[in-house]
């Protein structure tokens, strides 16, 4: 949804008036639709690496200020390493 989103917006910023003035080496990046959407891409790879989603799940758990804490993986690590000590088969 937000790639459609940002296509069709961006098309139209390709297509804007204020894009002629500017220099080619600004110009012709900025009216490559598919090329600013590689860049955004690339930038949010880089500067939020649990995706989009997961970055404004840490931005909600820090406002209503509840820390993600992991206890579900805790206690799935700590009912695997009773199992093994009991002498079950431990399956990963």
């Amino acid at each position: 949804m937000l790639f459609t989103i940002l296509d069709q917006r961006l098309k139209v910023l390709a297509r804007a008036e204020e894009l002629h003035a500017l220099p080619d080496f600004l110009r012709i990046p900025l009216t490559e639709p598919l090329f600013l959407l590689g860049v955004l891409f690339i930038l949010v790879v880089m500067f939020l690496p649990g995706g989009i989603a997961g970055t404004v799940d840490s931005w909600m758990r820090k406002r209503r200020g509840s820390a993600h804490t992991g206890a579900g993986l805790e206690q799935l690590d700590s009912a695997e390493l009773a199992d093994a000590g009991q002498g079950g088969a431990v399956v990963r």
